[in-house]
């Protein structure tokens, strides 16, 4: 229906609509210039997505000069489209982590995208995965990573940082792999030095195990 010129054409507001494809047979569509309508199809968005199967994306698109393109929120709006952009991911993510794995085999970790709320308001949904030592692993890119090294004691130094301290310290060992959405495959563990480097930009804590 996005590409049938005919149905957006058939809206009340066509020349400034907005149309959000969620799910395969469910297409959303608002006047753009309308705060409210905006506001209340990003509701619809996120209850989609968490209950109806077969979900596709949770991309704004309008069309301009003829062609469809990515549609920006601004402020708060474009805060709750983070959120919906990161369950989008999650449940994309964790279709192919469960594919790779099978595929791959128990030699490596395909690592999980998963969510976690970081203090509050509509831009308090973060995304994380983790990297344990010794473990290779694929992991999916994340806004944070949980690295993970055991201790004598048998229990772990734990650290969690953002995906940017992460690159900027070990990004030439972070290979990224064919795979969309994107994810890197790590098999050398940050350095003391590097983890160092990570612990004074993180957050370090210990494990109870």
């Amino acid at each position: 229906f996005l590409l049938v010129s005919s149905v957006v054409d058939a809206l009340p507001f066509a020349s400034a609509a907005v149309l959000m494809p969620t799910n395969r047979g469910v297409l959303l569509s608002c006047d753009g210039t309308d705060q409210k309508a905006l506001r209340s199809m990003l509701g619809h968005a996120e209850r989609f997505l968490r209950e109806h199967p077969w979900p596709m994306a949770a991309t704004m698109l309008h069309r301009e000069a003829g062609e469809w393109r990515e549609f920006l929120l601004t402020g708060e709006l474009a805060e709750i489209h983070g959120s919906l952009v990161r369950l989008s991911a999650a449940i994309t993510y964790n279709d192919q982590q469960v594919a790779l794995q099978k595929h791959l085999g128990d030699d490596i970790f395909v690592g999980t995208y998963s969510l976690i709320r970081r203090g509050e308001g509509p831009d308090s949904l973060r995304s994380w995965s983790s990297w344990t030592k010794d473990v290779p692993t694929l992991l999916p890119q994340t806004d944070l990573v949980i690295l993970g090294r055991p201790r004598s004691d048998g229990k772990h130094d734990m650290l969690m940082v953002s995906w940017a301290a992460l690159a900027q310290s070990c990004g030439p060992r972070m290979k990224q792999t064919d795979e969309r959405p994107a994810r890197f495959m790590v098999n050398e563990f940050p350095s003391e030095q590097e983890w160092q480097v990570l612990a004074r930009e993180g957050e370090a804590f210990v494990s109870s195990n």
